[in-house]
């Protein structure tokens, strides 16, 4: 999918933001893989929750027990509006925060051809994670549990992507302050 500037934007002004490339790069990490999906029903009450996304082909996936239906799917299946958030805090300092939100349109996904692409694509970043020993294979007793139970696979579409980045923010001020050497500053 190209991707349509018209959709990025920023939360706030002093928070330089990331590029489109930056996003997606970020949202293919395994910084990024665990995000808080935001979703609400009729009932017009919010649910968040921790997921783990897959990014194909400019599109976000990810993957949930069939049954029974989770309170995730049953308010997209009612609205399928949703927001997704991701934001890193390398070693606990607030100064270097980056993330993104991502707003968009979610979908039961029903195509067994695009399920197969998606769950491919999904093993070979996790066999290549495994061989760079970024990610340990899970040999837990619920990660068999979890391979024997039946999924669904949930589709979004983003709608509009914000995001943040601290880590540029000296970067920002010094372009928007710049120093000379007349400067009065030590």
């Amino acid at each position: 999918m190209t991707t349509d500037a018209g959709i990025y934007g920023t939360y706030n002004f002093q928070y330089p933001r990331m590029t489109d490339e930056e996003v997606w790069a970020f949202l293919e990490t395994p910084e990024a893989e665990d995000v808080y999906l935001a979703t609400c029903g009729n009932d017009h009450i919010p649910h968040c929750t921790t997921i783990w996304i897959y990014i194909y082909e400019g599109k976000i996936y990810f993957n949930c027990f069939a049954k029974p239906l989770k309170k995730k799917v049953r308010n997209i299946m009612e609205n399928p509006n949703v927001c997704l958030t991701a934001a890193v805090t390398p070693n606990g300092d607030g100064n270097q925060v980056y993330g993104t939100a991502v707003t968009g349109v979610a979908k039961i996904v029903d195509d067994p051809e695009l399920i197969a692409a998606v769950q491919a694509h999904v093993r070979r970043r996790a066999q290549a994670a495994q061989q760079q020993g970024l990610r340990p294979k899970p040999t837990s007793p619920w990660a068999d549990i979890m391979r024997e139970q039946e999924h669904m696979w949930v589709e979004i579409t983003p709608t509009k992507i914000l995001s943040w980045d601290k880590r540029k923010r000296p970067q920002v001020l010094e372009e928007a302050n710049p120093r000379d050497d007349d400067s009065d500053f030590a």
